[in-house]
């Protein structure tokens, strides 16, 4: 049972991962089986790819920046609302002190949009250091 709805979940195109599986055994058939359960199933039947292996960790090129402000993060993220619209978060992390400076939300993520949210982060981080 197991391998055919992994079958006939992916035949959909939808998620056929140990935990779907276990999802529908659970909701459409009564029956309980763990997600590593089916994942033993999947490997024994062929059906499961495995993953890339990992590069070894000296092969990472590791960076430093030369001034203390010369490294910065941005991260941005989708996030959808109830009324079926969604905004865009932007937040960027000034790796010299680990602080998320802003963190604002958009209807839609643009180039000046982003221009303008950079700006902003520097001028609270050099507002923010001390003076000597």
């Amino acid at each position: 049972m197991i391998i055919a709805l992994g079958e006939q979940l992916a035949g959909r195109g939808r998620g056929a991962g140990p935990p779907a599986i276990a999802w529908h055994l659970h909701h459409h058939h009564q029956a309980t089986v763990s997600a590593a359960t089916i994942s033993r199933y999947l490997t024994r039947a062929g059906l499961v790819v495995p993953g890339p292996s990992r590069r070894p960790q000296s092969s990472c090129i590791g960076f430093a920046a030369e001034l203390p402000t010369g490294c910065w993060q941005a991260g941005f993220t989708h996030d959808p609302l109830a009324a079926g619209t969604g905004s865009e978060i932007v937040t960027w992390l000034g790796d010299q002190s680990r602080y998320a400076l802003p963190v604002t939300a958009w209807n839609r993520v643009t180039g000046p949009v982003v221009l303008a949210t950079f700006g902003a982060a520097a001028n609270r981080l050099r507002a923010a250091r001390p003076r000597h």
